[in-house]
């Protein structure tokens, strides 16, 4: 892989990390605004928050991978 293209990679990974933790972040919101409300909590909603953070710390895992590749 290219430095530019590694460049773009690690970018767009590293985007991609904070849009998972932004996504799972709001579904958290949801959830305790579903719990104050008394409306209960969706499991369903739960899972994604995890998904999202996991997802996240895998997105941030592969840039770190691609730029300690690249700086190599």
């Amino acid at each position: 892989m290219g430095p530019l293209s590694s460049a773009i990679a690690v970018g767009c990974l590293t985007a991609l990390r904070w849009l998972f933790w932004f996504t799972g972040a709001l579904c958290a919101l949801l959830i305790i605004k579903q719990v104050l409300a008394g409306d209960g909590m969706l499991p369903g909603l739960a899972v994604a928050v995890l998904a999202f953070a996991v997802l996240g710390w895998l997105s941030g895992f592969a840039a770190h991978y691609i730029q300690k590749a690249q700086d190599s």
